[in-house]
């Protein structure tokens, strides 16, 4: 057994010798491949665990806004919704413990700081955000987000 697979070695190092380009072609190709699968399996990997380091994190959902094709326009999903669907889904729905509405800067708003009104990438969510962060990771999140976390109001003066 041993002999036969020295004996495919020899072959195949002779084989590499012979066609230096058509060998260059196949093992560049195969690196590349195994690269891009391995980049694709690592990617498949952090998404599919996301949240998944919090207790409740069979029982947390994320909102997805479907558009069917119109106009010339393709279908397709996006997460953006409109600020009230929140408060209105927990009002609504008994199911809906708890909401957490996040925006991220996309364009320029317009933000009133001290009288002046400015335009400025702004990301913000809802004050909850930090206690449903923690509420899987500790016993009594309230309790430890007191003692952990000082927040002091402050004004924002942006310097522009």
């Amino acid at each position: 057994m041993f002999f036969m697979i020295k004996h495919y070695f020899k072959i195949a190092v002779r084989n590499l010798g012979r066609q230096k380009v058509l060998s260059f072609i196949n093992i560049s190709g195969l690196s590349i491949g195994l690269a891009c699968f391995s980049l694709f399996l690592l990617y498949s990997i952090n998404e599919f665990s996301f949240d998944r380091f919090h207790k409740n994190a069979p029982n947390i959902y994320r909102v997805y806004r479907w558009s069917e094709a119109m106009n010339g326009q393709e279908e397709g999903g996006d997460v953006y919704m409109p600020s009230p669907l929140g408060p209105a889904m927990k009002a609504d729905m008994p199911d809906v413990a708890e909401y957490v509405r996040l925006s991220e800067g996309w364009g320029e708003s317009f933000v009133k700081v001290d009288e002046v009104v400015r335009r400025m990438n702004v990301s913000y969510a809802d004050p909850s955000i930090a206690l449903q962060a923690i509420k899987g990771a500790v016993a009594n999140p309230v309790k430890e987000f007191e003692d952990r976390i000082k927040i002091k109001n402050s004004k924002v003066k942006s310097k522009k």
